[in-house]
Parts: C-alpha cells; sequence; structure tokens
C-alpha cells in the first residue's frame, strides 16, 4: 500500500503511534533503511474477556538492499523492549500468508 503524503502526517503526528527507523551507518546517519510503526493497545476487561495489553506492530519494512543484515531483527528488538519498558505483557502483528519472507 501506498500512501499519500498527508496520510503518512497523519500517521506521524498521531500521539499513539510509536516509530522506529533504521539507518545506515555505524552512527546511524546514513540513508534510512527500515522502519517499524506500533501503537499500544489496552483493552479493560469485560464480563466476559480479560483485560488485555500489548504492543501492536502495524507496519514494518526494509530496502530490499539491507534486508538479510539483521535490520528487521534490530526494529522488532526496539518494540520488544518498549514493550518491556511499557509493562506490555505481549508484542502481537500480522503477516500476510503469501509472504514467506516474513513469516
Amino acid at each position: 500500500v501506498v500512501l499519500a503524503p498527508a496520510d503518512v502526517d497523519a500517521l506521524l503526528r498521531d500521539p499513539g503511534g510509536l516509530w522506529w527507523v533504521a539507518a545506515e551507518g555505524a552512527t546511524g546517519g546514513g540513508p534510512l533503511v527500515g522502519y517499524l510503526h506500533a501503537e499500544e493497545q489496552r483493552t479493560p476487561a469485560s464480563r466476559y474477556k480479560r483485560a488485555a495489553a500489548r504492543l501492536h506492530v502495524h507496519a514494518m519494512g526494509v530496502t530490499a538492499a539491507a534486508r538479510g543484515r539483521g535490520v528487521a531483527r534490530a526494529l522488532l528488538a526496539a518494540a520488544r523492549a518498549e514493550a518491556v519498558a511499557r509493562a506490555l505483557p505481549e508484542v502481537t502483528l500480522e503477516v500476510y500468508a503469501f509472504n514467506a519472507a516474513a513469516r
């Protein structure tokens, strides 16, 4: 899915959105090679359901040239560390069945 600039702007301004980016180079000053967008989700308990708290990954991507170098693994590690810092017991994401590389 390609987003219009206004849609990207709205996502970046959403106070509930969490973003990580990966850049080339030892100091991270090079071109961007990956990103991860997530959100803290908390659902209160009801008569029928227990309370739930999680960090849900909405989207992530790595440039073709950077794939296989641990970029996605590092982005997920950063998201997992944030989940721990926020006392969120789980990190969730969805992967399309046809995306074998992501699975």
